[in-house]
């Protein structure tokens, strides 16, 4: 029976499997359905990995590092600090919001937390002139900060009122 196999779903699945990460003669590579992710994560949840294959692996991300092509890497260190939220400038700002709102958050009602964090009402990533604009802050504690960019979004303008208050 040679070169005739049923092509069932079962072999299908099989073959992607086999595929996995592999190029097609396209030079494409083959990318996996959700299903198949979620049966190759639960296959493999709980297994240990020898000495050698996390020596392996580490050799491998050692490579991609040196070649460029790490997930997080930069050559540019400069760029990496620079305009983010853990220079100098943003920590004033955010002083200088908690500072006009007392330390409180501006949602006040019992379902307020403790801790508190500077918020800004226009987005951090989308709006890069209004970082640091006063204005563009309000104090809002753990609890009633925005989980979601849908919940930011709907917020904004009550936040904007608020904040319009605050500085009259």
């Amino acid at each position: 029976m040679f070169g005739t196999y049923p092509r069932t779903a079962k072999w299908r699945e099989d073959v992607r499997l086999r595929m996995l990460g592999k190029k097609n003669a396209l030079g494409h590579k083959y990318s996996p359905t959700e299903e198949t992710l979620l049966k190759i994560t639960a296959k493999t949840r709980g297994q240990k990995r020898s000495d050698a294959t996390k020596e392996k692996m580490r050799q491998a991300a050692l490579q991609r590092v040196k070649e460029g092509r790490h997930n997080f890497y930069n050559p540019d260190r400069e760029q990496v600090s620079v305009g983010k939220r853990n220079d100098g400038t943003y920590l004033e700002w955010s002083r200088s919001i908690k500072r006009r709102d007392g330390w409180r958050c501006q949602l006040k009602d019992e379902a307020c937390s403790k801790k508190v964090i500077a918020h800004h009402i226009k987005v951090w990533a989308k709006y890069p002139e209004l970082r640091y604009e006063v204005t563009n802050g309000i104090t809002l504690c753990t609890s009633h900060h925005p989980r979601t960019r849908e919940k930011e979004k709907a917020l904004e303008p009550i936040l904007s009122t608020l904040v319009d208050a605050i500085m009259r």
